[in-house]
């Protein structure tokens, strides 16, 4: 295993070097991704080269892909790699050095600019073949002839131009046959092309695949592709396989198995060996297997499970071996040696612990947030600081927003609130919901069920634009207003509310909600505990609130994110005239839970529930609990139980389920009826008095008293 690499991701093998691109953080300045190859002997990595620029510059220091050939019969390798900087996405380009032992020589980059995602495969000749994707919409060829000390790239030529977002070619090469794939990110549509004399000439050839397509990879006659089951909703792998160089593709075989998703996929031919499928499905790395002909895949076996990513296979010494990353726990608490604090001394959990305070926070008499009742789930998906306190920010953090989205939407969680936004690396032509990944992502989450919120972003004038995943379909993002109810309007050097595309064709915000002197919790000031602030951040959980009580008193809205939304639209103050600067306007609460139903529970004091199990029989059931519910927040609670002539048995005080500084004894507003919970608040009995001594048998009552009254029930005690 290489650790300590931080957000590692396509790891590869090729012989005895491992390639992956990870963070590296030079003393005191600014983080870049890099492109690094370990070297591996018997038993351990002995050799870590850094082979990218590890320096942030205008053009460089931000590797994002790359694609490694191995020279038939040597360990000489060709890696080329995309390159840019976090400046502007459009600026990159693609770099290549040769990697010879432990030595490792650049060479000049290529002459084409916005230029990714390169894949490389040799022909007959070791003349190697460099695929890749320029201006995103076409895939392009050059060809290199190189030796240890020198790289000749022979020219570029157009394989096919559709359009649409590609991602990363893949091809196979056989004789003077090349095929080659691509998937457009737009349409989940493969286009494909072939060259009968080595590349001289292409033409387009039909896809096999016949619904949407999310990943793929092609090795040699065999292609297989994860298609959206359009009957479940799941996901299938699908195998076909070319017998005439892509003119027809045959043994079109539907894997038995429905998948949650899938994310990637990796193809293996073994000459005598079979075909391998290494793919990654929920955070979950599987392995499948056939003997030769696509339509008789094993049963997947799990290799890796939760929060593993990117798998990649590998022939080495006669062993099949994978190799993915693994990235993330399910451990979100504040941990001050590994949750750093920026360069002005802010904590890690401030903005988070903010959000969710407005969406679900809960402190007595202090803070109420929006939906106090509803169960929370965190992902933390954002670097805050690097190592020593500079800004992170890279586009590396979208990657790991949809890996959360999609653990969310796995834990069963209904609405999603993303209080961030991603428009450093994105111009106003791409802010259109099909660009960015996360807003792809967010996209395919809201046909899934889960209803996302998501602020609209704080800007200026220069750049007033909702950003990604703002600009997702499907989704709500939430713009911001101030204290009198009006537009939080930006300004040149004022940070307002940002607005929707003007020639965009959809209302973009959907809703508004306050975004201007917003009272919130503050982690880093341990005496006053609360400040007002001010952005869209907060704007969104409080919408994300609403929703949460609109599924509280409507489950039958669950799975339903465009009711949820159409309804809080129809009650908002914008209704009749929506536009691009406020969306509908702000949502009415109260109208949009409505109607309410007409057996809806209420209730309107502090009471006790049935106790359980009655009757209560001492010798066989370790204890009797005493749920019950409070419509105040209460202190000073006790129970007390007492036979029917009168005698107090039992006197107990019951404490809160999380002690606070503030109140220590203050147990919320809420209903309080699991085992668990009910024994760390002492709101159970074990059939004996406050001497230890077992009670008799008989009727018992048992009252629940608050500064606000008392409410008694009975129950029976069998020996």
């Amino acid at each position: 295993m290489v650790s300590n690499y931080e957000i590692v991701q396509q790891p590869e093998l090729h012989k005895d070097w491992l390639f992956f691109i990870a963070d590296s953080t030079a003393l005191n300045a600014t983080t870049a991704r890099v492109l690094f190859a370990a070297h591996r002997n018997t038993s351990s990595w002995d050799t870590i080269l850094a082979l990218s620029e590890p320096q942030i510059t205008y053009t460089d220091g931000i590797a994002r892909s790359h694609a490694i050939v191995t020279k038939t019969n040597s360990n000489t390798m060709l890696v080329i790699w995309e390159a840019g900087s976090t400046n502007d996405y459009r600026q990159r380009d693609l770099r290549c050095g040769v990697l010879s032992n432990t030595s490792f020589k650049e060479f000049a980059k290529l002459p084409e600019s916005n230029c990714r995602n390169p894949f490389v495969i040799s022909d007959q000749n070791d003349t190697s073949l460099l695929f890749y994707v320029r201006d995103d919409g076409e895939v392009r060829m050059n060809r290199a002839v190189w030796t240890l000390d020198n790289v000749e790239w022979l020219g570029a030529s157009q394989v096919f131009a559709p359009g649409g977002i590609l991602d990363q070619p893949k091809a196979s090469v056989s004789g003077d046959t090349i095929i080659v794939v691509a998937l457009d990110l737009t349409q989940g549509q493969l286009h494909l092309a072939r060259s009968v004399d080595k590349g001289q000439d292409f033409s387009k050839i039909p896809s096999p695949a016949n619904e949407e397509v999310v990943a793929f990879d092609l090795e040699r006659s065999h292609l297989t592709v994860a298609e959206i089951d359009p009957a479940s909703g799941g996901f299938r792998l699908h195998s076909f396989e070319t017998l005439d160089g892509g003119s027809s593709w045959t043994n079109d075989f539907i894997h038995p198995d429905v998948f949650e998703v899938i994310g990637s996929i990796d193809l293996l031919s073994i000459a005598g060996g079979g075909l391998h499928c290494v793919f990654e499905s929920a955070g979950d790395i599987l392995l499948t297997s056939s003997p030769g002909a696509v339509d008789s895949w094993s049963t997947p076996s799990i290799l890796a499970q939760e929060f593993s990513y990117q798998p990649c296979l590998a022939f080495n010494a006669g062993e099949l071996e994978v190799v993915w990353s693994s990235r993330g726990d399910e451990d979100t608490d504040y941990d001050p040696e590994e949750d750093w604090r920026d360069i002005n001394g802010f904590s890690q959990p401030a903005h988070g612990s903010r959000t969710a305070a407005l969406a679900v926070g809960y402190q007595g008499r202090s803070y109420i947030g929006a939906s106090p009742g509803a169960e929370l789930y965190v992902a933390k998906t954002e670097k805050h600081v690097n190592l020593y306190g500079s800004t992170y920010e890279m586009r590396v953090e979208e990657d790991m927003w949809i890996e959360g989205l999609e653990w969310l939407e796995r834990k069963g969680v209904d609405i999603v609130n993303s209080s961030l936004a991603y428009g450093d690396w994105y111009s106003n032509d791409e802010l259109d919901g099909k660009t960015s990944p996360a807003s792809r992502a967010a996209s395919m989450a809201a046909k899934r069920g889960v209803l996302i919120t998501n602020a609209a972003g704080n800007v200026e004038s220069a750049a007033p634009y909702i950003s990604p995943p703002g600009d997702a379909y499907g989704i709500i993002t939430v713009g911001g207003v101030d204290t009198l109810g009006n537009w939080w309007e930006h300004g040149a050097g004022v940070t307002g509310s940002a607005v929707g595309l003007p020639d965009d064709g959809r209302i973009k915000p959907e809703l508004v909600a306050p975004a201007a002197g917003v009272y919130v919790i503050d982690v880093d000031d341990t005496i006053s505990h609360y400040f007002y602030g001010n952005g869209t951040s907060y704007a969104a959980p409080l919408v994300a609130g609403i929703a949460a009580l609109m599924l509280e008193v409507h489950p039958e809205y669950r799975g339903n994110p465009d009711t949820i939304i159409s309804l809080l639209e129809q009650s908002a103050s914008n209704t009749s005239s929506p536009n691009d600067t406020i969306g509908y306007g702000i949502p009415d609460a109260y109208q949009a839970i409505l109607p309410l139903p007409a057996d809806i529970d209420t209730f309107s004091r502090n009471e006790l529930l049935p106790p359980y199990p009655n009757p209560f029989y001492p010798g066989s059931q370790a204890l009797i609990y005493f749920p019950f519910r409070l419509n105040k927040a209460s202190t000073r609670i006790r129970l007390r139980i007492f036979t029917l002539s009168g005698e107090r048995v039992l006197e107990k005080p019951l404490v809160p389920l999380y002690a606070t500084e503030e109140v220590d004894d203050e147990i919320a507003i809420g209903t309080y009826d699991d085992p668990a919970d009910l024994e760390q608040i002492g709101a159970f009995w074990d059939g004996l008095t406050e001497n230890g001594k077992p009670v008799a048998s008989g009727l018992y009552l048992v009252v629940l008293s608050t500064q606000y009254g008392s409410h008694a029930a009975k129950f029976l005690l069998l020996r």
